[in-house]
C-alpha cells in the first residue's frame, strides 16, 4: 500500500539526497518517465512514487549533461563567442570560458590575441577563431562547469556588450572596482574577493594565510553577501505591495548572482533566499532544514552537474551544520 503521510522535513531531506544521488549515478533515463512519476507522486502524494520519479529525473538529466561535454573530433571553430567567465591572466596570455556553436570552452589565448580578450567580461559577446582539442587527463572539474573542449584562440576580432542585464552588472563591477583604485593591489584583490568573489588578483601569500587561519570563505561570495543585498533594498521593498516585493526581491537576487558570476555557493544561498521569500510571502511555516533541502532539489534539476562540485558541496555542507 502507498504511503501518503504528510511531507515533513525528513521525507523533504531524503527527496534533496535521493535527487542528489540520480545526479550524481547520471544514468540514461528517459526524462519522461522521471517527471511523470515526480508529478503524479505530488498530485497523489505518494511519498516513493515521488522519491523515485525525482532521483529517475535527476539522473536523466545528469546523464544528459555528460553527453553534451563528449570531445568532438579536432576542428576549427569560428564565430560570435559568449563569455561565460571573466578573463583570467595566465602565463603569457589569458583563459577564458566562452561558449560557441553551442558548445563551452576552455579557450586559451596568448600574443596579440590576448590583449584584446583582457578587458572583457563575462555576458559579453566576441568574434573569435581558433583550434579545438581535448580536455587534458584530470579535467573533470571542467566537465562538471559544462566546459566540453579546449580551444586555442589564434584570432579575436570585434565585440558586442551582450543583454541589458549583463550590461547592468558589468557596468556595476567596473564601477567598484573604479571605486577602490585608490587601495594599494592586494587591498583592492582582497576587496574584489570579499564584495564580487573575485579573487583572480589575490596574492597568493595573503591567500594561504587566510587559508591557514581558516578564512578562506571570506575571500568568496557566500549567503551572508546575499544577506547583505536583501538588507541594502529592505528600504526600497518596505514601500512595495507584497506581490511586488516578491517580484523585485528575486529580481534582485537573480541580479546579484549574475553579478557574481553564478559561483556555487552563490547559486545555492540565492536558491535559499527564494525559497524563503516564496514561504514568507505566502504565510507558511517553513524550517532551515526544509528551505536548504528544497534549494538543493530545484538548482541539481535546473544544473545536476553541480552535484560533483566541490563548492557546492562545501556551501550546502556549511549551511546544514549552521541550521543544525
Amino acid at each position: 500500500m502507498s504511503e501518503r503521510l504528510p511531507l515533513g522535513d525528513g521525507f523533504v531531506v531524503a527527496l534533496a539526497i535521493a535527487t542528489a544521488t540520480g545526479a550524481w549515478i547520471a544514468r540514461d533515463v528517459p526524462l519522461a518517465i522521471g517527471a511523470l512519476g515526480a508529478a503524479v507522486g505530488a498530485l497523489r502524494r505518494n511519498r516513493f512514487v515521488f522519491l523515485a520519479g525525482l532521483f529517475l529525473l535527476a539522473s536523466g538529466l545528469a546523464a544528459q549533461a555528460w553527453q553534451s561535454v563528449q570531445p568532438l573530433p579536432e576542428r576549427v571553430v569560428s564565430g560570435r563567442a559568449l563569455l561565460v567567465s571573466d578573463p583570467e591572466p595566465i602565463t603569457g596570455g589569458v583563459r577564458v570560458w566562452l561558449e560557441l556553436e553551442g558548445r563551452r570552452f576552455d579557450a586559451w589565448a596568448r600574443s596579440g590575441s590576448a590583449g584584446l580578450l583582457r578587458s572583457r567580461a563575462a555576458g559579453e559577446l566576441v568574434e573569435v577563431e581558433g583550434r579545438t582539442e581535448p580536455l587534458p587527463d584530470g579535467s573533470e572539474h571542467l566537465k562538471r562547469r559544462h566546459i566540453a573542449e579546449r580551444l586555442q584562440v589564434e584570432r579575436v576580432g570585434r565585440w558586442w556588450p551582450g543583454s541589458f542585464p549583463t550590461r547592468a552588472a558589468n557596468g556595476l563591477r567596473r564601477l567598484l572596482d573604479s571605486g577602490a583604485r585608490s587601495l594599494a593591489p592586494s587591498e583592492r584583490a582582497l576587496y574584489a574577493g570579499f564584495v564580487l568573489g573575485d579573487d583572480r588578483g589575490q596574492d597568493p601569500e595573503i591567500a594561504d594565510a587566510f587559508e591557514a587561519s581558516g578564512l578562506t570563505h571570506l575571500l568568496a561570495v557566500s549567503g551572508e553577501n546575499v544577506g547583505f543585498v536583501v538588507l541594502l533594498a529592505r528600504p526600497l521593498l518596505a514601500r512595495l505591495g507584497l506581490r511586488t516585493r516578491v517580484i523585485v526581491t528575486i529580481a534582485i537576487l537573480m541580479f546579484f548572482a549574475m553579478l557574481t558570476r553564478f559561483e556555487p555557493s552563490v547559486v545555492r544561498a540565492t536558491a535559499m533566499a527564494v525559497v524563503s521569500v516564496l514561504a514568507v510571502s505566502g504565510g507558511l511555516p517553513i524550517s532551515g532544514v526544509r528551505i536548504l533541502a528544497l534549494a538543493v532539489i530545484g538548482v541539481l534539476l535546473v544544473d545536476p552537474m553541480l552535484v560533483g562540485v566541490v563548492g557546492f558541496q562545501l556551501s550546502v555542507l556549511a549551511s546544514l551544520a549552521i541550521i543544525v
